[in-house]
């Protein structure tokens, strides 16, 4: 997920300040899938049985946003250290928040089959994940993230972005062709192979995350740039029907999984995007959903082990009660952390680290 930030966009100097609300609104109800995916746990029959493709449909968006956010500045004065600290600003205040609730889960609750790994086993991956990079042994578990589980997505995220810094002027629409083309192809292969594309977050399959952000990723900056160039399609709908479209993907339970799987990441979810960029949503519900969508991705997992610990022994009926009330609460509780931590930290730590870059570098700043 990865989610990113508000898609709050403007096509030019000239040109008013546009905001994509069906974009933002999409994030919302992805993150909220993720979350009754990943706590299936307690929520029994009642999750989004395909929940895990939110994350290409994560990656897609952060393709389409960064593109449009950030294109003109890397052609322009921005280096990759000034996006790449942009991004990271972005990203890891609520993921360290997440971190830190999980290590505060082990000690006080004992919280998930994560302290069956010895205390050297969580100080090495408390080091690795802090720096929000892999930790590749920790106990019984086998995510790379053991301290927040989703955060494999935002690995990634941020390593397809630093590459797309660097490599920004290589960026022709022929190459993110290529790219996309080779992914779109390498994900077939996995899919004939494992039979699924639920991959990446393990240390086993972690490669398969390369191929699915790859693809994902290069798709929306491909869609991005043909938005501006005025070459999609003004296809139109509701944003309601849009939103039920993805939801409807994202609850579905495939019969032929790797199938249903491929048609959702390399048609469906481009498609969505596609119809999205012209149609709207009611403003106030995609803002809050917007603004939910990363704290809620960020915590969710840390917050699970907590109550699985809490309400250990319940009965199915009792749990998906507790389950429905929880999410409620962190739904809320994210709108919150969104208006009034995330954004005023982003801003200071943005602020300080523009001025602490241009001071050496002599790039004028850019605010």
């Amino acid at each position: 997920m990865s989610n990113d930030e508000p898609v709050v966009l403007s096509k030019g100097a000239p040109a008013p300040r546009q905001t994509f609300t069906t974009l933002n609104a999409l994030r919302g109800v992805a993150a909220i899938a993720v979350a009754t995916m990943h706590w299936r746990v307690v929520f029994g029959p009642f999750h989004a049985y395909s929940g895990y493709l939110a994350v290409d449909l994560f990656f897609l968006l952060s393709g389409f946003v960064v593109a449009f956010s950030y294109d003109a500045k890397l052609r322009g004065a921005w280096t990759a250290p000034h996006f790449l600290g942009m991004r990271l600003v972005r990203l890891y205040p609520m993921y360290i928040l997440g971190v830190c609730i999980t290590l505060g889960g082990i000690f006080a609750f004992n919280s998930g089959d994560r302290m069956e790994a010895s205390l050297p086993e969580i100080a090495a991956a408390a080091f690795c994940n802090g720096l929000m990079l892999p930790s590749f042994s920790m106990g019984q578990s086998h995510a790379v993230f053991p301290l927040n589980t989703p955060a494999w997505t935002l690995f990634l995220e941020l390593a397809c972005n630093l590459a797309y810094a660097l490599l920004h002027r290589f960026t022709s629409v022929r190459n993110l062709l290529l790219c996309a083309a080779l992914s779109a192809g390498a994900l077939v292969a996995i899919a004939v192979e494992y039979g699924t594309i639920n991959l990446g977050f393990s240390t086993a399959t972690f490669f398969v995350g390369l191929f699915r952000v790859g693809f994902s990723f290069s798709a929306g900056v491909l869609l991005c740039r043909a938005y501006r160039a005025d070459l999609l399609p003004t296809w139109r709908l509701p944003g309601l029907c849009i939103l039920s479209i993805c939801l409807g993907a994202l609850l579905y339970q495939p019969t032929v999984m790797p199938l249903f799987e491929l048609f959702c990441i390399l048609f469906l979810f481009p498609l969505v995007i596609m119809v999205s960029v012209h149609s709207s949503s009611h403003a106030a519900i995609s803002d809050f959903l917007g603004s939910v969508s990363y704290p809620l991705y960020a915590i969710h997992m840390p917050v699970l082990g907590i109550i699985l610990v809490l309400f250990k022994g319940q009965s199915q009926p009792a749990l998906a009660m507790v389950a429905f009330f929880s999410l409620l609460a962190l739904v809320l509780l994210s709108r919150a952390l969104d208006q009034q931590v995330d954004k005023p930290v982003r801003a200071k730590l943005s602020a300080a680290w523009l001025r602490n870059i241009d001071r050496p570098s002599g790039v004028p700043r850019l605010a």
